[in-house]
């Protein structure tokens, strides 16, 4: 027994040595006035060189408008792609006398984008556009830089005649972009 208690007396001191001899020194310095700054995505529309106003008169069943430039310009910090675009617009006028199908003009007005000679959407409804209409554009807009895209838009031809003298005014596109991860 007192071999036992000398044995574990033996283990523990020398425990206690060595802790004590393998002590290492230690220090820290202090990396201070760092700063992080999230990146920017805004998107804006060129308005010298868009002519994307549309008025489409007298519009008759397998008439398509002549294509209308929108340029984007990247005016934040991130690269960027164009992935959705929507429409917002009121209701159809349904004043005039042959207007009978006023909200079927929303479907046969079809919209066509093109980026260069890729087409991006063809022949979505109006319609359609309401839910947005998501897309993958060719090319990433950088910081700075701008890219065109070419809109046209058709009257079915099957629209048929309830929709003759129906109105639909104060279109807005809504385009969505993203980051380029």
């Amino acid at each position: 027994m007192k071999k036992t208690i000398l044995f574990f007396a033996l283990v523990f001191v020398s425990a206690l040595v060595m802790g004590r001899t393998t002590a290492y020194f230690t220090d820290s310095v202090s990396a201070e006035g760092n700063r992080f700054v999230a990146g920017t995505l805004k998107i804006e529309i060129d308005e010298e060189g868009s002519d994307f106003y549309v008025e489409f008169e007298n519009m008759a069943p397998g008439q398509r408008t002549e294509e209308k430039s929108l340029i984007l310009e990247n005016s934040g910090s991130l690269a960027m792609k164009i992935t959705e675009l929507t429409a917002d617009y009121p209701e159809v006028d349904e004043s005039h006398e042959y207007c009978t199908e006023g909200e079927k003009l929303k479907e046969m007005l079809k919209v066509y984008v093109k980026e260069g000679s890729y087409t991006l959407i063809d022949g979505e409804s109006l319609d359609d556009l309401i839910h947005g209409v998501e897309f993958s554009t060719q090319n990433e807009i950088d910081p700075e830089e701008t890219i065109t895209y070419k809109f046209s838009f058709e009257l079915d031809g099957g629209a048929g005649n309830g929709i003759q003298g129906c109105v639909l005014e104060e279109v807005n596109f809504l385009i969505k972009a993203e980051q380029v991860k």
